[in-house]
């Protein structure tokens, strides 16, 4: 990360909690945990939706093969 996007997200946390210029990294590394806490949140709900699809998958996978199985001795093919 460049010196330019510390200041700049400094300048930020500075402007809402005061003109703390010996803090700037400590701002810089809270801005860059909730950044992470933020990514580790969307990844654990993609991984909960992708697990809930291959559920769902496995119960109707049967489902349909059996259907498709009637069909076929119902229909003689």
């Amino acid at each position: 990360m460049k010196d330019e996007d510390i200041q700049k997200i400094a300048a930020e946390y500075r402007s809402k909690y005061g003109n703390a210029t010996n803090k700037d990294l400590l701002f810089y590394l809270l801005k860059r945990l909730d950044d992470l806490d933020n990514e580790v949140n969307d990844t654990k709900t993609q991984t909960e939706k992708n697990k809930l699809s291959i559920k769902i998958f496995y119960v109707l996978l049967p489902i349909g093969l059996s259907i498709a199985g009637l069909f076929g001795k119902i229909f003689g093919m």
